[in-house]
């Protein structure tokens, strides 16, 4: 039962809608960083989400916007399931992120979107360090319909694909 699997070692990380054998099946990504201790007298300035979108061998139009929330509860990566945490994220958006997918060319090399955009959760940042406990962020498309093959997909840490880094 997909509700009740765990996809903590998958290469990628999907959100949005997916049509498989004419089913359409929701994608959603978990995501938690490890803040760094700071002194009282720093100042939270700017944090913002970056992620490499996954290429498509197809050319991709605009993509869906993503939506970013506060999870509220507690999850672990190797055990978390659709349905241990459905719900348990905070209904208001905290960013917007484009989640237009990069192409792969005749040679092999990922061209990223001109037009990626950087999640800006510089107010959910300090609100882990004030008030507010740590539990990541859940990312899912705005309105959560199939649109088509291109729904946004990601790199996660697992995932072994060479990235230029000089070109996000």
């Amino acid at each position: 039962n997909a509700i009740n699997s765990n996809k903590g070692a998958e290469e990628i990380l999907k959100v949005g809608v997916e049509r498989i054998d004419g089913v359409d099946v929701k994608h959603r990504t978990l995501l938690k960083f490890d803040l760094p201790d700071i002194g009282t007298g720093d100042e939270i300035i700017s944090a913002n989400l970056a992620l490499y979108s996954y290429p498509s061998y197809e050319s991709v139009s605009d993509g869906e916007f993503v939506a970013i929330h506060r999870v509220t509860e507690e999850w672990n990566e190797n055990g978390v399931t659709w349905s241990s945490i459905d719900g348990k994220y905070d209904a208001l958006i905290e960013a917007l992120y484009d989640g237009t997918r990069s192409t792969v060319d005749s040679n092999n090399a990922i061209q990223f979107p001109e037009s990626r955009a950087n999640g800006d959760i510089t107010n959910l940042v300090k609100k882990w360090y004030t008030d507010t406990a740590n539990y990541g962020i859940l990312l899912k498309t705005v309105n959560e319909e199939y649109k088509g093959d291109n729904f946004p997909v990601f790199f996660s840490k697992n995932n072994t694909y060479p990235v230029d880094s000089d070109n996000p």
